[in-house]
């Protein structure tokens, strides 16, 4: 990500916000893109800023002993702090890139730790603020791309696409005592309600029709209904005075009724030999319904900034809730203490990216043999957000 000039005649690029402010700008159209690209190897080894922050698994804080890391040091004359260099694969990517573009590099972090949104001063904050106001040279990321951002700065092509889900902890085990009725789903039950209706009426019709001039043999209904309940139960039925058309009518009865039974006798055993974990939420509606449950968010990221900007759906809620004081935002490096001591607590609910999710669910998985957390896709409404980070 580097800052760039207003577009002029296609993209501008200032090279003197890479580190070379004697080369003069090359505008990259569909004829000079190439001679753009063969200039970025740079003749003369410049030491470029990079503006990281940790962001698992992509990026991860390593401190070292020393400054024998060329890539290790904080910018010469910033104020204290520990010695620090990046890990990960974003890290790498960048160590390759100095490496064929012949440049080095030191680390600066964001001083709120954040990755950067547009106040409503026209300010910006975070890593994209310090590339935007030449603090830094380049953003490592991956940055979510948008409109705000793209007007003021260059990015890659896309190298990943996240979305993002939300992580709580789950439920205690039990047992449901009303488990019984889990098998089968009202829609079953109401099919198969319909169906010995219609059974019964097609019996009574046909008997009505059949022997109009013997009133005494018409079917009665009360009596076929004891006989199909009887099945139901699965007791033993009296079918001696059933004609041939009531015969075939409880013949379908008795295989409808034996693949319900089955079916409900195979799923009620696993219901019951297997404890309900029971989930709180299963959607961004559902957990913006949960009073006692409070959200944790990332500040200052391409999402906060989205949600703000939203008109309607669930991400108004989302707004609201902000506005009440409803959400608690923390730094990108906080979030596995928010995981430890927050989210594990059962009171509090995490949106994060899918990627970093899977990596914290992992992390706890090796270090405690079991994962006490689930996740969930965020929907807003009919559409997923998806985003670059």
């Amino acid at each position: 990500m580097l800052y760039k000039t207003k577009r002029e005649n296609g993209l501008v690029f200032n090279a003197y916000t890479i580190g070379i402010p004697h080369v003069k700008r090359l505008v990259a159209n569909s004829l000079l893109t190439v001679l753009y690209v063969s200039c970025l190897r740079f003749s003369q080894r410049p030491t470029l800023v990079v503006a990281a922050e940790e962001f698992q698994p992509n990026v991860l804080v390593k401190k070292v002993p020393s400054e024998a890391d060329w890539a290790s040091r904080q910018v010469p004359g910033e104020a204290g702090g520990t010695n620090f260099t990046m890990v990960g694969p974003m890290a790498t990517l960048l160590h390759i890139l100095a490496h064929s573009l012949n440049f080095s590099f030191a680390y600066k972090r964001p001083p709120d730790g954040a990755w950067g949104i547009l106040r409503q001063d026209g300010t910006w904050t975070g890593m994209v603020g310090m590339v935007i106001y030449r603090k830094a040279d380049i953003g490592l990321g991956p940055f979510s791309l948008n409109k705000a951002r793209a007007e003021l700065l260059d990015f890659t092509e896309p190298i990943i696409t996240d979305y993002l889900r939300i992580l709580a902890r789950k439920g205690s085990p039990e047992v449901d005592h009303w488990g019984f009725l889990l098998p089968l789903t009202p829609v079953v039950w109401m099919a198969f309600l319909c169906s010995l209706v219609i059974l019964l009426v097609a019996v009574y019709l046909l008997g009505f029709f059949v022997l109009p001039e013997d009133p005494h043999k018409i079917v009665r209904l009360d009596a076929t209904f004891l006989v199909y309940l009887r099945v139901f139960l699965q007791q033993d039925p009296n079918t001696e005075s059933l004609k041939w058309w009531s015969r075939l009518a409880l013949g379908s009865w008795m295989l409808l009724t034996l693949v319900l039974t089955r079916s409900y006798a195979g799923q009620l055993m696993s219901t019951l030999a297997v404890r309900f974990i029971p989930q709180p939420f299963h959607t961004l509606k559902a957990l913006l319904d949960q009073p006692t449950t409070t959200m944790i968010w990332e500040a200052n990221t391409a999402f906060v900034e989205h949600y703000k900007a939203s008109k309607s759906g669930d991400l108004v809620r989302v707004l609201e809730a902000d506005r009440k004081g409803l959400i608690r935002f923390i730094k990108t490096v906080d979030v596995t203490f928010a995981m430890d001591q927050l989210v594990r607590a059962g009171k509090h609910a995490v949106i994060l990216e899918n990627l970093t999710t899977r990596d914290l669910m992992a992390i706890d998985f090796s270090h405690k043999g079991k994962s006490q957390y689930f996740w969930i896709d965020v929907h807003t409404n009919s559409q997923f957000i998806h985003y670059l980070r």
